[in-house]
């Protein structure tokens, strides 16, 4: 099964909306929290399996009066179908064209229940803390219910049956029907008993009987014991060979000393460590030669090197080599920079017609230039302000005259307010007349539902007392008693008096009822013409308030517009002044329009900028010629020390030289760490060597020998004492498995006679024979017995109570019969659940296994379930196990996902269905998620997921493999 699109109708907050997962195998969902990413799990869930009515109200969505929505589906068998579900309503539509209902949608999903498939399906981070506490039943039950068709039926059955078992039996019960049942039989058992005993003979032949089977019992518990006498010499005959061979193996024991002493695998440990010392003996005579060849290496390139002073005055040359072509190349720069800087000085100079000596002496406060740019703006923004204030001053005007215009309309059109009040108290009174008549009609009604039911009341006793009287006035006429017939007339008269006593009662009410009102109502015409007339001047009313208000409004608008207006003048006047005091600073800005002011600014900036670059250029070129002239000596120096051909060295043999020099030093420092190397491992390989000396020593000195010989030998004596004592075990066994410990250690302790145990056997089935002859005379005098007690027995009073005793105790053994029936099959199911639940605990804890491995790369590789006493328990790579709380709270999470991913795997064979994973990493870290995923994807190959999340960074990683379709955008 996979699904491939969700048409939602209207389930909580979403209404039509559309999501298709038939793009990707994995869909990620991407959102915040309250985004709907549980919502939208919940309708898929409600369309496969619905909701009751108080739970699917929960999901009413506020804008839609429908809740629910198709989801479609494609199976590998019937193609792509579509599962339609509204409020109760479901529709399957199928590829041929059906129409099917909900049971065969059940039939489809094969017993699949809604539990069942967030049991194993569905899961998240909320879920994860159930590891800790979950025992061998808990796991056993959960596989059981989720991996068995029809598993809430099973469980109904037992419920039944233990219902079923309580109803008939319980060990300290006295409703059970078994219970009761048993009382009843013992009850009449005891009467049964009770009536036997009234005669004195039938007690003495039930004495008889009783001593008859008692001797019975004797003679036949005496051929038991025979029997069980016979059994065992036959036995011990048939064993006979195997004592013989057990006694022969022990004497030849007896021969070895009692104690051989002998390492544990000794053999194997020895030939073992001989093997680790070939090569570890040949590997310290190949460092032995190793460390005389770099010893002789490191003092040929010792010879070679040069002394620590001419070292150090080379190294210094080539450290500056790159500082003094630095130097050369800056002082060749700064000759062209300087011709550069006076050709831009000279042209900026003539441009503002002024002299280099002239702008040295002025001084340009760093504020000067925000100075000017204040200036400009502030130019710009009176000019603005001074036409937004002409603005505001006619849209003022514009709106004073349309506010008198329309306060003259209303002013015209409206009504005196007495006028409007007479209206509604109109409307008021007819609203009253319509309550008062709705009650009136209530109580109306109420009246003569009251005065039918009291009328009917005395109706009926009238009558009755009627009847009373003709049937007493009669009787009494009949048998001549005139009290009968006078009382007969009293009853007559009490009905008649009741009967008027209503009436009456019902006619004084008439008179006190409430009398219909008064019409005093308008028609609904007018009364809807009052209504608008009333609602137009409210309206207009408010219009008026709302223009006053507006003229307040403007008032005060106005009045800031004269402040404004005094502001702004203000201003004006001060940046005339400014002006003023800038050009009298700065004479060259006279003829200038202020807007210009930040350009000229800049030139003269250049201008003095130009003149600090050239007097900083001229000092650095002096400075890098300076330097120039220091390294130079430096290579002359150097030649005169390492007495070379020129009188001046180049760099490049400098570097030469230095980089043969270190290239020596390197390679003595090589050897040197080899030659260290050497001898270290040397001493590691003597410890070795030692340690493994010492351990054949140890093995040796256990076996009490000196020589490899005498070790073997010892070997193989201790080898042959335990084959030897092997063969005694295995025959004790075979014993054990026909006699108990104490026949064992006797037959073993004494010799056995083959003859002696044949006479025996003959003597014992000549016993049997005699008890056996005993017990058919018994029997024979017990029937004699019973038929003269039966013959007693027959009187009616015995005769009864046999047969109720008979009766109710067959019942009881049609109740025992019942109860057993019961149990075998509880029993079965029981042993039934138990091997299906074993068959897939195996399946899932192998998963889980495989799964877990995944997901901590390698660090656990075997997960054990848990029994009764512990709980899961997982084993390292390195063998060592641990309990799920001896854990990190991250692998504990990592295990339960391997859990439920597990039984997923293992109930696919059964129900192959889209598996829906809600935020169930978002306490793992990046490398747990990493892994995790990687374990999702694999799985999606095969079954389709659905993950939920609000990290961001899941549905990143998610995205470059898989269609990414988000509850909520991300970037």
């Amino acid at each position: 099964m996979k699904f491939l699109r969700a048409d939602i109708y209207g389930f909580g907050k979403w209404v039509d909306t559309t999501f298709d997962f038939s793009k990707a195998s994995l869909t990620t969902f991407y959102g915040e929290n309250e985004s709907g990413k549980s919502t939208l799990q919940q309708f898929i869930l409600f369309v496969l399996f619905g909701l009751p009515p108080r739970k699917r109200n929960f999901y009413k969505p506020k804008n839609s009066n429908r809740v629910g929505g198709m989801l479609t589906l494609e199976d590998e068998r019937i193609g792509p179908y579509t599962i339609e579900r509204v409020e109760d309503e479901l529709h399957c539509l199928l590829p041929n064209g059906k129409n099917e209902d909900e049971r065969w949608l059940k039939e489809k999903l094969k017993g699949l229940t809604r539990g069942i498939y967030e049991s194993i399906y569905s899961f998240s981070a909320l879920d994860l803390t159930e590891i800790r506490s979950m025992k061998a039943d808990q796991l056993s039950d959960v596989l059981f219910s989720v991996g068995l068709s029809g598993a809430t039926n099973i469980y109904k059955v037992e419920k039944q049956l233990d219902n079923e078992l309580g109803e008939l039996y319980k060990k300290t019960g006295r409703k059970p029907l078994i219970n009761q049942q048993i009382n009843t039989v013992n009850n009449l058992f005891k009467n049964m008993t009770e009536t036997k005993k009234k005669e004195e003979e039938y007690r003495n032949k039930k004495t008889l009987i009783e001593q008859l089977i008692e001797r019975g019992k004797e003679a036949e518990k005496n051929v038991t014991s025979c029997q069980e006498k016979l059994l065992t010499k036959e036995k011990i005959v048939h064993v006979i060979p195997l004592l013989h061979e057990h006694q022969s193996l022990s004497s030849r024991l007896e021969e070895y000393h009692k104690t051989i002493r002998f390492p544990e695998d000794g053999v194997n440990r020895y030939q073992t460590i001989k093997t680790i010392l070939l090569p570890i003996k040949s590997e310290y005579a190949i460092l032995q030669t190793n460390k005389k060849q770099y010893e002789a290496k490191i003092a040929m390139l010792e010879e070679q090197l040069l002394d620590e002073q001419t070292y150090q005055l080379a190294e210094s040359i080539v450290n500056e080599k790159h500082e003094y072509v630095i130097h050369c190349r800056e002082i060749e720069e700064l000759e062209k920079q300087l011709d550069h800087t006076n050709s831009l000085l000279n042209e900026q100079l003539q441009h503002v017609n002024l002299e280099k000596n002239e702008l040295v002496d002025i001084i340009l406060p760093f504020h000067l230039e925000s100075s000017w740019r204040e200036i400009r703006e502030m130019n710009v923004e009176l000019q603005r302000e001074n036409n937004k204030l002409a603005e505001d001053q006619q849209v003022f005007t514009q709106e004073m005259n349309r506010l008198q215009k329309e306060k003259s309309i209303i002013d015209q059109n409206k009504l005196p307010m007495e006028a409007v009040n007479q209206l509604k108290l109109e409307i008021k009174k007819s609203d009253v007349y319509d309550s008062e008549l709705t009650n009136y009609e209530l109580q109306q009604k109420r009246w003569l539902k009251w005065k039918k039911k009291r009328l009917k009341t005395a109706n009926i006793t009238l009558i009755m007392a009627s009847i009373f009287f003709v049937l007493l006035f009669f009787v009494g006429l009949s048998i001549a008693n005139y009290t009968v017939s006078f009382f007969s007339i009293i009853v007559l008269g009490i009905g008649m008096m009741q009967f008027f006593f209503v009436k009456k009662s019902i006619k004084d009410m008439e008179l006190h009822t409430t009398k219909r009102p008064n019409r005093t109502t308008i028609s609904t015409t007018k009364r809807d013409e009052y209504e608008k007339i009333i609602h137009q001047q409210e309206q207009w009313q408010s219009d008026l308030l709302m223009i006053e208000k507006e003229e307040k409004r403007l008032h005060f608008a106005n009045l800031q517009w004269e402040e404004r207006k005094r502001l702004f003048e203000q201003r004006e006047q001060n940046y005339v002044d400014r002006l003023e005091t800038e050009r009298y600073q700065y004479p060259f800005l006279e003829r200038i329009d202020p807007a210009h002011w930040g350009e000229l600014l800049r030139i003269v900036q250049q201008i003095k900028q130009y003149i600090h670059e050239q007097t900083q250029d001229e000092k650095q070129l002096h400075l890098l010629q300076e330097k120039k002239e220091q390294f130079e000596h430096k290579l002359v120096h150097l030649a005169t020390e390492i007495d070379a051909e020129h009188s001046m060295i180049t760099i490049e043999e400098v570097e030469k030289m230095i980089e043969s020099n270190y290239s020596n030093l390197q390679l003595v420092d090589q050897y040197k760490q080899l030659l260290g190397q050497t001898i270290k491992k040397q001493g590691e390989l003597t410890e070795k060597m030692t340690v493994y000396q010492e351990e054949i020593a140890s093995l040796f000195s256990i076996a009490k020998v000196q020589a490899e010989e005498q070790f073997f030998q010892i070997a193989k004596e201790l080898e042959e004492k335990q084959r030897m004592t092997e063969q005694l075990e295995k025959i004790e066994q075979q014993l054990l498995a026909m006699f108990s410990n104490e026949w064992k250690e006797q037959l073993i302790s004494k010799e056995m006679n083959f003859n002696e145990l044949e006479v025996e056997i003959l003597q014992l089935k000549d016993e049997i024979q005699t008890y056996q002859k005993e017990i058919s005379d018994t029997n024979k005098q017990i029937a004699a017995v019973e038929l003269e007690i039966n013959q007693m027995e027959m009187s009616e009073d015995y005769s009864e109570a046999a047969f109720l005793y008979q009766m109710e105790h067959n019942k009881l053994n049609e109740l025992a019969k019942k109860w057993t029936m019961l149990k075998i099959a509880q029993t079965t199911l029981f042993h039934a659940k138990k091997s299906y639940q074993a068959k897939h605990l195996t399946e899932v804890i192998a998963f889980t296994s495989t799964y877990f491995q995944q997901l901590t790369n390698g660090k656990y590789k075997k997960v054990f379930a848990p029994t009764q006493a512990t709980s899961f328990q997982v084993e390292a790579n390195n063998y060592i196990r641990y309990t799920v709380d001896e854990l990190s709270q991250g692998t504990i999470d990592q295990l339960y996902v391997s859990l439920r991913l597990a039984i997923s795997k293992a109930m696919s064979e059964k129900y192959i269905i889209p598996l829906m994973i809600d935020d169930a990493f978002v306490h793992f870290d990046d490398e747990r998620t990493d892994q995790v995923l990687d374990v999702i994807k694999q799985i999606a190959k095969g079954q389709q997921i659905l993950l939920f999340t609000c990290k961001k960074e899941i549905a990143r990683k998610l995205h470059a493999d898989h269609i990414v379709l988000g509850v909520h955008a991300f970037n």
